[in-house]
């Protein structure tokens, strides 16, 4: 994480619900102590590091609504297996939320990476 802008923005930032290692709460501090006029929290197949600040707003910057999809078309075959950004959409997007990401866990862990349901080890 950069500790001085070097731009205005950051929109590819993982917390301790991906594969981060600070909290959102943290991540958000951290960028707009920097400098950084707009940032977006991507954690991979989750939103919990956006509903874990509660809002977008009043954060001394502005947030955009991010996540990083896993994306997976028969990878036994070496087909694709990647991983796609997506931004600004409504947070209430129950499509998005009940559907693609609850779809894209799986693949999370059947690949070994971090379970989208990871925690800090100090925090349960």
């Amino acid at each position: 994480m950069a500790e001085v802008s070097n731009g205005r923005a950051n929109l590819h930032l993982h917390t301790i619900f991906s594969d981060g290692e600070l909290p959102p709460a943290e991540v958000v501090a951290a960028h707009a102590a920097a400098g950084f006029v707009v940032i977006a929290l991507t954690d991979h197949d989750t939103l919990a590091g956006i509903d874990a600040l509660g809002s977008l707003e009043g954060h001394g910057l502005r947030m955009i609504s991010g996540v990083e999809l896993s994306i997976e078309d028969e990878p036994g075959r070496g087909l694709v297996d990647a991983h796609l950004l997506g931004y600004g959409f409504a947070l209430n997007n129950r499509r998005l939320r009940n559907r693609r990401i609850k779809r894209a866990r799986p693949v999370r862990r059947r690949n070994g990476k971090r379970s989208t349901d990871w925690r800090r080890p100090d925090t349960g």
